[in-house]
């Protein structure tokens, strides 16, 4: 092994003493030529303007969770992360990450080296708005790679802007590009009969506000994720009125008179304490599954169900009459038709009648 390693170096010139010998000297910002030096990924959190390279190329899902302090955001994000360092995880196989440093740091608060007595996530600090990370992941069952992209949003800030508006607008504007927004709601709170109501009101005010603000698309899927759910079955044989609470949730939240949306309630324990009644990671395999089919297998709210020929097509655009057929022939008449002038409720002004229908076989 040695003589190959020898023959190598002489056939190739390589002096391993003066290499060792080279040492790394300062230089000035000058001298230094841009399309020589490309900047390397450090893995820490992204911002929104590095999500146009992940999300132009290959399917992607940009997801907010939004929640108020404490009530386990990056815990479930960490989670979701730890899923796949040993193995592949349901269907889907870790493809890679722009932000392994990032998940790292999050995860290492949950781990046997932090030296704690139990997983203890770190809060994230106020301000970080701009906090995104990513995970690439392959689905096995259809060979397509898919991007989640999780925003780490302080719980704080989502607090300071819950009903108000013009603050909501102007720090979250960022969240109109989301389709699918998960709510968060504290389990351990809801634990409490004195405090539950309370805690689900603050959820209902947050995602009111975003509404009203128009920073979150109506249309946007929502999931509200029950999170520490361990604790809660825990406690449902003790506290009947628990799993009545928890029925409720959802036509309370989905009562907002300008929501008219997909929403589903998933229960999740990201990190239990104690496995006893429930394993780790319980609900994230749904959540996956809702990240990515719900695009495919959306369940229309009863003001959706309205087809083409009632609702018109998206006259918006271009101000103009829109008509819908395939043209076969004939189509200086369409754009006459299409140019035609039209109302407040972008219909023609005059009736477009037709005379005569010829059936093409």
């Amino acid at each position: 092994m040695n003589e190959d390693i020898n023959m190598t170096n002489e056939e190739n010139n390589i002096d391993f003493e003066e290499i060792n010998e080279i040492t790394i000297e300062d230089v000035s910002e000058d001298s230094i030529n841009e399309e020589q030096f490309k900047p390397l990924n450090l893995g820490s959190e992204l911002t929104l303007k590095d999500l146009y390279p992940i999300s132009c190329t290959e399917s992607s899902k940009f997801l907010v969770l939004a929640g108020s302090n404490g009530c386990g955001k990056t815990t479930l994000i960490t989670a979701i992360y730890q899923q796949f360092l040993t193995k592949q995880f349901n269907r889907y196989y870790f493809a890679g990450s722009l932000t392994l440093q990032a998940f790292e740091e999050r995860a290492f608060y949950n781990r046997i080296q932090s030296q704690q007595s139990s997983p203890n996530m770190k809060r994230t600090a106020t301000g970080s708005l701009d906090s995104i990370l990513h995970l690439r992941l392959l689905d096995s069952t259809t060979n397509i790679i898919k991007n989640i992209l999780l925003t780490d949003f302080s719980g704080e800030d989502f607090n300071r802007v819950s009903g108000d508006c013009e603050l909501a607008k102007e720090e979250f504007s960022m969240l109109y590009q989301t389709r699918m927004f998960l709510l968060i709601l504290d389990g351990e709170k809801i634990l409490s009969k004195r405090n539950r109501n309370k805690e689900l009101q603050k959820s209902i005010q947050l995602f009111r506000t975003f509404l009203d603000a128009g920073v979150l698309n109506p249309k946007a899927q929502v999931i509200v994720v029950l999170s520490k759910y361990d604790l809660i079955v825990e406690n449902l044989e003790i506290d009947t009125s628990l799993n009545v609470f928890i029925n409720s949730i959802l036509p309370k939240i989905s009562n907002i008179p300008s929501f008219d949306s997909y929403i589903k309630l998933c229960k999740v324990a990201a990190m239990p304490e104690r496995k006893n009644h429930i394993s780790q990671g319980f609900g994230i395999v749904e959540l996956l599954d809702d990240f990515f089919e719900k695009e495919n297998n959306i369940k229309f709210t009863a003001g959706q169900r309205r087809i083409y020929k009632i609702e018109g097509g998206a006259p918006h655009i271009d101000g103009t009459y829109t008509i819908f057929g395939e043209v076969l022939e004939g189509m200086d008449v369409a754009d006459l038709i299409s140019k035609k002038e039209v109302g407040s409720e972008f219909r023609p002004l005059e009736d477009i009648r037709i005379k005569s229908i010829r059936i093409i076989e």
